[in-house]
């Protein structure tokens, strides 16, 4: 039997995901913001905004109807972070509690608890729930070009959800590791911005190659007190999600980072874009959790001190360097 398959978000990443889970063979319903962009979509079996040039096959429903999601096997819920509780709570009375959802947003909350997404889910759902995260740029899933990625949760849920996205080209590895998978696809956009950063300024690979393995270690440190499992940090949410986000221009984050290293201004950055840079949040978030957990994230406070306190990029690097000489501890 067919499994339904349905994606809250119709931006390049839940467009993506759209695709990839209909050629696995599910049939799948993309519901969008408003009823104006399912029409357009639908009239135009393209997302022109966020995907353009990409085909959306005649099968793929689209609505804005959100009762349609009483059908659905499973739902994936792909919106920006800092939206996610707003949805979570408007979900409460439509959605029956046996459908497993899946978070594919990668962030942290801003204000509040600072909350995983899951934390945010547990609030108002009793879904089983799953996080989806991995090295996946949208336009090379819509392209349908080859790719991995991790779905962690219970074990059974996820094996079952697996097999409605997973196909020849979208391989698809299960893990029961739900929080470090979720800090790792948050974290990796911070510091994918403070690698585009280097990278702007010109200062060579080897200084974006240190910040990528010193990065990391601050991603496992983070992970590890909030209950992660070390092992995850290595895998595909991890260090393979970590290399493509701070290599790639096709990244938001480190796009932006390059920017900002060329001298633009953040406010100049972000009023050119129509998707959310999801790093310029998680780093104010990190920032707000790190003041009560007190971990050592030097590279995500300095990010945070260029994007919130004006601290220029020179003057990042400069305070970077000037710290004491230690051993490398992991």
């Amino acid at each position: 039997m067919t499994s339904s398959l349905h994606i809250i978000g119709a931006g390049a990443w839940g467009t993506a995901l759209a695709l990839t889970a209909e050629r696995a063979g599910s049939h799948v319903t993309l519901h969008t913001q408003s009823q104006k962009q399912a029409d357009e979509l639908s009239r135009s079996r393209e997302n022109q905004l966020y995907l353009p040039g990409i085909t959306l096959p005649d099968n793929l429903q689209i609505t804005a109807d959100r009762h349609a999601l009483r059908d659905a096997d499973a739902l994936l819920i792909v919106i920006p972070a800092q939206r996610f509780e707003a949805l979570c709570l408007s979900l409460k009375s439509i959605l029956p509690p046996t459908i497993p959802v899946v978070l594919c947003s990668k962030g942290i909350e801003v204000g509040g608890n600072n909350r995983l997404l899951s934390e945010i889910a547990q609030a108002y759902l009793t879904n089983p729930l799953l996080v989806l995260s991995g090295p996946n740029l949208a336009r090379e899933i819509a392209q349908d070009l080859p790719a991995a990625t991790t779905l962690a949760g219970n074990k059974d849920v996820s094996h079952k959800v697996a097999t409605m996205i997973h196909h020849t080209y979208f391989r698809c590895y299960t893990s029961e590791d739900i929080i470090g998978v979720q800090v790792a696809g948050a974290l990796k956009n911070v510091l994918s911005i403070a690698c585009g950063i280097t990278q702007g300024m010109g200062l060579g690979h080897n200084a974006v190659a240190a910040l990528l393995s010193r990065g990391l270690i601050e991603m496992r440190r983070l992970g590890l007190q909030l209950g992660a499992i070390s092992d995850t940090f290595m895998g595909l949410a991890g260090v393979g999600d970590l290399s493509l986000t701070c290599s790639s221009e096709l990244s938001r984050n480190f796009s932006l980072g390059i920017a900002l290293g060329r001298g633009e201004s953040l406010e100049a950055i972000l009023a050119k874009r129509v998707s959310v840079t999801e790093g310029v949040y998680t780093a104010k978030a990190v920032h707000e959790l790190n003041a009560r957990l007190a971990n050592e994230l030097p590279i995500c406070e300095i990010v945070y001190r260029i994007l919130y306190k004006n601290l220029s990029p020179q003057e990042a690097l400069e305070q970077l360097a000037a710290r004491p000489l230690k051993e490398e501890i992991y």
